[in-house]
């Protein structure tokens, strides 16, 4: 019998390798050399001269308009990528330092994302960790009710977030969020209410919660959606 732990490494070794495969069929070199290229260069940027490591706006700032010049789908692909390819403290962290990317998302866009994601376990981690914390939207129902996702994914995705709630709210205890506030970062958090109000425009996006008891009722029965 396969364990639970086992199941995990599967999906984790497995994210990286096939990212590009379940995002474009492997078709597309062209597109996979360029987010490769331009996620890379970033990281390098930001390890070396980010003034808030592992990265901040300023250091995004020299690739803002490559970034912005990529198609719909290339965008999601980058976004995906650097999900799987990075730890989570710089992925999660390089999203909230590109507002100008979820500016234009949409439920469409987030089924999609969900959907690249569905075989990559740290990706749909962080995806939902960034969309809870800084869009403050609920993607999990755009998991569960898709019945084309791996039950084995979805329940790791549960057992993760029961025994780590608290990365998915905005509380005093984070403190990475004072370099947000203090302007460190090059960015304030308030950018993202605007796209947070665009998103909870269309009524089938769900609100995040904003209290840990509530949420964890929530993931403790997130099988019944």
């Amino acid at each position: 019998m396969v364990s639970k732990s086992a199941v995990a490494n599967i999906f984790e070794n497995k994210g990286l390798a096939c990212a590009f495969l379940t995002l474009t069929g492997a078709k597309n070199k062209t597109m996979e050399k360029d987010i490769s290229r331009i996620s890379e260069l970033l990281n390098f940027t930001s390890i070396s001269q980010a003034v808030c490591k592992p990265v901040d706006r300023h250091s995004v700032l020299p690739f803002l308009n490559e970034i912005l010049n990529l198609s719909n789908l290339e965008r999601k692909n980058f976004i995906v990528y650097n999900f799987v390819r990075y730890p989570k403290n710089y992925s999660v962290r390089l999203m909230s330092c590109l507002p100008e990317l979820w500016e234009v998302i949409d439920y469409e866009d987030l089924l999609e994302l969900v959907d690249f994601a569905r075989h990559l376990l740290r990706g749909m981690k962080r995806l939902i960790e960034f969309t809870h914390k800084f869009l403050e939207i609920n993607i999990f129902p755009l998991l569960y009710l898709n019945n084309q996702i791996p039950s084995e994914l979805k329940s790791e995705v549960q057992k993760y977030f029961l025994t780590q709630t608290h990365l998915l709210l905005k509380d005093d205890i984070d403190e990475s969020l004072i370099f947000y506030n203090s302007k460190v970062m090059g960015i304030e958090l308030d950018v993202f209410n605007s796209i947070t109000s665009k998103l909870l425009n269309d009524e089938r996006i769900l609100k995040s919660f904003d209290d840990l008891h509530s949420l964890k009722n929530y993931l403790h029965n997130i099988n019944c959606l």
